[in-house]
């Protein structure tokens, strides 16, 4: 049950009985919201009593109430014990405080990357108000553990000695050498992934070509762990989608980056920050409410599965439209749904067929404001790959939707069509390559202008067009190759239309 991608119940199964073996129902939540920010969390099934379960943690029929910030970040969690959240002015956690009293401080870099995370366990019988904050005194610290990130995160530091060194098949542990304190022993870890890159388990070599089996890990939709007996779950805290685990003083939350995502209640904890690309859905919801076969490494640049569906979106802020270095394909009951994993820029690729692009253009266009493709021909945008020469004269072998054949221009419109022109032989390809330049070039120029508003060459209205894009708030992340396509054809067109 959902309204714009907010889940309103949420029910999940598992181990009841730890003892006995009983498996039953181990969450019943209830939720509710203002808006798309979630308000209160209940949950009508009793919270487990063995140690490891991974349910809401409170007491059956309470309603637990979260509040925001003006910017929609998460400020109190009282399901999870949260007092009160600090961010700094790129909307990051400096500081959350927990109503037992314990702290957890964040320190990132100018350009937002986490670099260390300090947690303080407070001593027995404190208690925050929920909305407040208080600082510990030395005697009410009884324990304080520190984590750098260094090199991007792939090497980590536990109060001040070397931790792990992460790599993409695993990690390498430094202990301490027994006889010489200065010194550490190093052991190897590799990961056994599933489709979505979540961590299954974690094998420990121990001799050549041999490992031994050291954590296993199950997880529900969304990203809860399974309540039942995984194996030393503690091992190492990357786990959904490969993401560190931080359970320290209740957060239980997975660091994406560029947010954190409570995988119990199925959220963020702060706004998408392209939301506005996504009109339709919560900023809040986790892969559009589809975590079989969709992940969310961070948050912005969009990849798409060689067929042309929209897979997810990363961390860097460069809107590029990226294609699946490789897919994986998994049965499911419903048929074989295709995943994957690591991807290139569109314009690297040679191999794309007409129909892809379409599916990747009219994903793209569709989800802009005040767009409606269902007049389209088959509701798609129309595409040619210009691939060869034949007597003098571009020819192509690959289209899709019967396209316009005008090889001159990026892109076209006719009563039934929008279709956009990708040029092999003179590779037009960079026009294409970022998210914001076809939203200007097919959404703005095209359809907006064109298709519904009858702009062009007879009205004398062509110029008013390309003053559409640059009014546009895509103009400040399209690329200057487009820029520059822009203002030359506005000089020109305005020229011969006075």
């Amino acid at each position: 049950m959902k309204k714009n991608g907010n889940i309103t119940r949420l029910w999940r199964y598992g181990l009841t009985d730890n003892l006995h073996g009983g498996f039953g129902l181990v969450d019943n939540l209830h939720m509710t919201y203002e808006g798309n920010m979630l308000t209160s969390v209940r949950d009508s099934a009793s919270h487990l009593p063995y140690s490891g379960a991974t349910d809401f943690d409170g007491v059956s029929g309470q309603e637990y109430p979260l509040t925001y910030n003006a910017s929609g970040s998460l400020l109190s969690d009282a399901g999870r014990g949260i007092a009160r959240i600090d961010y700094d002015r790129l909307n990051n956690p400096v500081r959350i405080q927990f109503t037992d009293g314990s702290v957890t401080r964040y320190v990132y870099s100018a350009a937002g990357e986490k670099l260390r995370v300090t947690h303080l366990t407070a001593v027995p019988n404190i208690t925050v108000a929920i909305g407040s904050a208080r600082e510990l005194s030395p005697s009410e610290i009884l324990s304080a553990d520190s984590t750098d990130y260094l090199l991007g995160g792939s090497l980590t530091l536990r109060n001040g000695r070397i931790d792990k060194l992460q790599f993409d098949e695993g990690y390498c542990q430094a202990t301490k050498y027994i006889r010489n304190f200065s010194q550490d022993n190093f052991t190897f870890y590799y990961y056994d992934r599933d489709h979505l890159g979540s961590i299954r388990q974690v094998v420990k070599e121990t001799g050549s070509n041999n490992g031994t089996v050291v954590q296993t890990m199950d997880y529900y939709p969304f990203g809860a762990q399974f309540c039942h007996n995984s194996t030393d779950s503690e091992v190492q805290s990357r786990k959904y989608n490969g993401k560190e685990f931080d359970k320290m003083h209740g957060l239980n939350t997975y660091d994406y980056g560029a947010r954190q995502y409570n995988p119990v209640t199925a959220r963020w904890d702060r706004v998408d920050p392209l939301c506005e690309k996504y009109y339709a859905i919560s900023p809040y919801a986790y892969c559009h409410d589809n975590p079989i076969n969709r992940i969310d490494p961070d948050g912005r640049d969009d990849y798409y599965s060689s067929n042309g569906d929209f897979m997810y979106r990363d961390s860097k802020d460069t809107d590029r439209i990226m294609m699946t270095r490789w897919t994986i394909h998994v049965d499911f009951k419903d048929g074989e749904k295709m995943v994957a994993i690591g991807g290139v820029p569109i314009e690297k690729k040679d191999d794309i067929s007409a129909e892809t692009y379409s599916n990747i253009f009219t994903d793209i266009v569709s989800k802009m404001p005040d767009v409606d493709l269902t007049k389209l021909r088959k509701e798609h945008i129309s595409v040619i790959v210009w691939n060869g020469i034949e007597d003098g004269k571009l020819s192509s072998t690959n289209t899709f939707n019967r396209p316009d054949e005008e090889s001159g221009k990026l892109a076209s419109t006719g009563n039934t069509r929008i279709t956009a022109s990708i040029n092999l032989i003179k590779d037009n390809r960079i026009f294409f390559s970022t998210v914001s330049n076809i939203q200007s070039i097919l959404g703005i120029h095209e359809y907006k202008g064109h298709f519904v508003n009858h702009m062009g060459d007879e009205s004398k209205t062509h110029h008013n067009i390309y003053e559409m894009q640059m009014n546009d708030p895509t103009w400040n992340k399209i690329t200057d190759d487009l820029k520059e396509n822009i203002i030359n054809n506005y000089m020109k067109y305005l020229q011969d239309e006075k």
